[in-house]
């Protein structure tokens, strides 16, 4: 094999000069290797990053992720994960990216990895290709500061899997949330259940997938040492937030092969109107969105009094053309500000680093006719009583108006990460899998090889989240990246379960419904909608024709003891504790949309509310997790300013940190690791039972992708933005991120 003789080589995995020299082909030269039929440069900033990512894993790699981890492939990631978090010099970074993107590296210990000779050739040629490629060199100190803080986390999770069943042969237990100590009169109890552990072994990411997320860390940490000093320069501290991006082009025409913290695409657009309201359609959150019937009672009245003189509401909302957003569930939490590092798990904090969201916004919308879109018309924060609250309404080059939009997406984000994403898929699917687990895996139902693929690394996800993302602890991340806080973001997601419905609530027509948008609801611009609606069809016939091969009618489900135990695991209070799901199976058309659902959580919903991440965290001032001030701390400071200083005061001191938002931007991008188990690559797991209707499938989900692509071609012609977070060839069968 060529050595690689530039550090992107590296830093990308790429394994020989062929592939070094495919880097610097433009985009539209290139195919996208998790989506193979797709040009990158129609594809949005996260997927894109997956072309450097994954660089077109051969079929050995894709097989390699569905293996079990083994104790060896334990002791090796271990192993890998305490090296990097021990470094002491930037030279030995390069040496663990080449030895674990050769894997041929053998771990002896936790302090020690040998190096291969690949690794060791490359030391001298990699500082000059850096500051050949980058005009620069990364700031040495903060890349291995990152790097400690970063995978010292990872050994600690990884060290909690020593003692995980090594077998397949036992039933999982079920188990319920604690209390949080920092509101201990509040109950987690109505939760859903949650797995009693860590998961056995064939729930655990396997070796390859775990040097892939280790890789892409590397790389992402590597990247923003790269910017560091240009960060640090900024005049602004808006300039601030825009510089920990590289650049797209090297010198100006080429491709930069250390683009490896790209611009997102809202960096430059976020603050029009235009693209605020778009992003309730088709940005990371587009399930809050719901259609107004009745002005009177679903709009507040200083909303209603404010638009009612302008448009005649009654009239937009017979037509299915009003809308809105709300966050009224916010008002009932107990604590705002909330503390970054809350008492009583941070005894030694001083409490005074708070975290402020706005009690309960609600946006007004309506269909844009221009685009199929919709609008903003206005905007209410607060819904105090005893007094007016005032409504915002859009006005060019006005501080109030812009303060007003952060705070929406602030709170946006409040509900996207905690009841949108972590809610209702990872934790809704956890007591799923657990269930199907115990009955149809140890049954050893045909059934199984249906629901398999969806089963993927979730139960490690969650457990490995509750260790870090929503950890009851000191130094949580939810705690002090997010508004609400860990305590009261379990609190946001207890209230969705207890009116939780397993079809009202996750079948993706009866959830639509749910908001409101039924058939007679015309709006094109929805593509969450119109892209899910297809996945949901599909997955539909997928279940119909599975079902045709291993049933021949409704009285073979209805004599089948063990699809009857999997319903009372799945339903039972001592276990699954499911309401809405299936009392029996007594006829086919019910196992299907049953099936179907399942499929649609882990699947199609969660790439929609995953994948998107990067594209719009990435660059916080777009969609801030935190706010560091509240709107009273924003009136008494305008007071005394020009609207230049009232504007670099809300990037100072009212977004989030510098240290922040590197964080962020640091999980958002690993997060949103693309998947090498998509819907459409599950060949070996259908190879005996439901070939023939996996067949069928495939053939559907790529007539499914050819729409998508001819529709975003036309929209990046016309300068609208592109959807592609439900094309098939992009959508993992299961919660494996």
């Amino acid at each position: 094999m060529k050595v690689p003789k530039l550090f992107f080589a590296a830093a990308l995995g790429f394994s020989s000069l062929s592939r070094e020299a495919l880097a610097f082909l433009p985009l539209h030269a290139r195919t996208c290797p998790t989506c193979q039929t797709l040009r990158p440069d129609l594809f949005p900033i996260a997927l894109r990053v997956s072309v450097k990512d994954t660089l077109e894993p051969d079929e050995d790699e894709q097989k390699a992720e569905s293996k079990h981890l083994t104790e060896d492939d334990l002791k090796f990631v271990k192993g890998l994960a305490a090296s990097l978090a021990t470094l002491k010099s930037i030279s030995e970074v390069k040496d663990v990216v080449f030895a674990q993107k050769d894997a041929d590296v053998e771990v002896t210990s936790q302090e020690n990895v040998v190096q291969t000779d690949t690794a060791q050739h490359a030391k001298n040629t990699v500082p000059t290709a850096i500051a050949a490629a980058t005009q620069g060199e990364p700031n040495e100190k903060s890349l291995l500061t990152d790097l400690a803080a970063f995978f010292s986390k990872v050994s600690t999770i990884l060290n909690g899997l020593d003692k995980v069943y090594t077998g397949n042969d036992k039933p999982m237990g079920y188990s319920v949330y604690p209390k949080h100590e920092e509101y201990p009169d509040i109950s987690l109890e109505p939760l859903m259940k949650m797995l009693n552990g860590p998961p056995p072994r064939e729930y655990i990411f396997s070796r390859t997938k775990f040097k892939r997320a280790i890789r892409r860390a590397v790389r992402i940490l590597l990247g923003l040492a790269l910017t560091d000093k240009k960060v640090q320069n900024a005049k602004t501290y808006e300039e601030k937030f825009k510089s920990f991006f590289t650049k797209k082009k090297s010198f100006y025409f080429f491709p930069n092969p250390l683009d490896l913290v790209p611009e997102p695409p809202v960096l430059n657009i976020y603050e029009r109107d235009e693209e605020f309201s778009r992003q309730f359609l088709c940005g990371v959150n587009p399930v809050m969105i719901e259609v107004i019937r009745e002005p009177k009672k679903q709009m507040t009245p200083e909303l209603h009094g404010a638009l009612e003189a302008s448009y005649k509401l009654k009239s937009l909302a017979d037509a299915g053309e009003l809308f809105k957003v709300d966050y009224e569930w916010l008002s009932d939490l107990p604590k705002n500000p909330h503390q970054a590092y809350p008492l009583p798990y941070n005894k030694d904090s001083p409490q005074d680093d708070p975290r402020y969201y706005q009690q309960a916004p609600q946006v007004i919308l309506m269909k844009d006719g221009s685009n199929g879109g919709v609008k903003v018309l206005a905007v209410q924060l607060d819904r105090k009583e005893g007094t007016t609250n005032r409504v915002y309404m859009p006005k060019r080059d006005d501080m109030d108006w812009t303060y007003a939009k952060a705070c929406v997406t602030n709170c946006d984000s409040q509900f996207h990460e905690w009841v949108s994403h972590l809610g209702k898929t990872h934790l809704t699917m956890e007591p799923h899998i657990i269930a199907m687990h115990n009955v149809l895996r140890l049954k050893n139902h045909k059934l199984f090889t249906f629901f398999k693929p969806m089963m993927k690394d979730t139960l490690f996800l969650n457990w490995a989240a509750r260790q870090t993302l929503a950890e009851f602890g000191p130094d949580s991340f939810g705690d002090h990246q997010s508004s609400v806080g860990v305590g009261q973001f379990m609190q946001l997601i207890m209230r969705y379960w207890k009116s939780y419905d397993f079809f009202k609530s996750s079948a993706l027509p009866d959830e639509l419904e749910s908001r409101g948008f039924d058939s007679s609801v015309d709006l094109e611009g929805y593509y969450f909608r119109t892209d899910g609606m297809e996945l949901w069809n599909a997955y539909g016939t997928f279940a119909k024709n599975f079902l045709d091969e291993i049933y021949t009618d409704d009285a073979a489900v209805a004599s089948d003891p063990i699809l009857q135990e999997w319903s009372d695991e799945t339903r039972a209070e001592s276990k699954g504790r499911i309401k809405g799901f299936p009392e029996k199976f007594e006829d086919k058309a019910t196992l299907v949309k049953t099936m179907q659902t399942l499929w649609w959580i882990c699947s199609g919903l969660h790439a929609a509310v995953n994948f998107p991440q990067y594209d719009y965290y990435s660059f916080a001032p777009n969609k801030p997790l935190n706010m560091r001030a509240g709107l009273d701390q924003y009136y008494n400071n305008k007071t005394d300013m020009t609207v230049s200083n009232i504007r670099e005061w809300m990037f100072e001191y009212a977004m989030p940190s510098m240290k922040d938002q590197k964080q962020s931007l640091t999980t958002v991008n690993v997060l949103t690791l693309p998947s090498l188990q998509t819907i459409n690559k599950l060949d070996d797991n259908f190879s005996t039972i439901g070939s023939k209707s996996y067949a069928l499938f495939k053939s559907e989900l790529e007539v499914i992708g050819k729409k998508i692509n001819e529709r975003n071609g036309k929209n990046q012609a016309l300068g609208i933005p592109v959807y592609h977070y439900l094309h098939p060839d992009c959508v993992p069968a299961s919660i494996d991120i």
